[in-house]
């Protein structure tokens, strides 16, 4: 507001001194000359040309001066389509990996097998079923030990990491056990 007025004061001032064309150092009376003129206002109205009117006021007689400033020749602004931000999605599906197979190990009386279940999501065992496989008595209430208490003890570790002692007292199929968790 200030920018705008302060140069419309000025105006006023120059054009009041200019038009009083005497010496007469008594200020006051020259503003006061009813040929002084007095911008009052700007008037706009909105049509297909842009009609401005200059408002003047000369004592007690007001005069507007219109002033007709032609059409833009802007273009409209052109509907653009959205801009797509591409995104990255971090897909949450879990890597499952689920592998049965039967494993052979050496024990004091030859070799005996037994077979692993496993399921491991995301590095973690989730699920084990053992079946015992041994021909040997003695390895076969071995495994079965291990088959009975292997799930409460290992779901839920990590996989690349399993190191536990002997499960269900059977230290041979507990090595054979984790040789195959970590090779998943």
């Amino acid at each position: 507001m200030k920018k705008i007025v302060l140069p419309f004061v000025m105006i006023v001032s120059l054009s009041t001194l200019v038009s009083c064309g005497t010496t007469n150092n008594n200020i006051s009376s020259n503003l006061s000359t009813p040929n002084s003129p007095i911008i009052t206002g700007v008037v706009v109205t909105p049509t297909t040309k842009t009609q401005i009117t200059n408002r003047v006021s000369t004592g007690s007689v007001v005069t507007d001066y219109p002033i007709t400033i032609p059409p833009t020749t802007l273009t409209p602004p052109t509907k653009t389509s959205p801009v797509q931000i591409p995104t990255t999605q971090t897909q949450n599906t879990p890597k499952v990996v689920t592998r049965k197979e039967t494993v052979a190990y050496n024990n004091p009386s030859g070799m005996d097998s037994v077979e692993f279940n496993v399921t491991v999501t995301d590095g973690i065992i989730t699920s084990v079923s053992v079946t015992p496989k041994a021909e040997n008595q003695i390895s076969l209430k071995r495994q079965t030990a291990f088959a009975a208490n292997v799930s409460s003890i290992v779901v839920g570790k990590k996989a690349k990491d399993l190191n536990v002692d002997a499960i269900g007292g059977s230290s041979l199929t507990t090595a054979a056990f984790e040789t195959f968790v970590h090779s998943l």
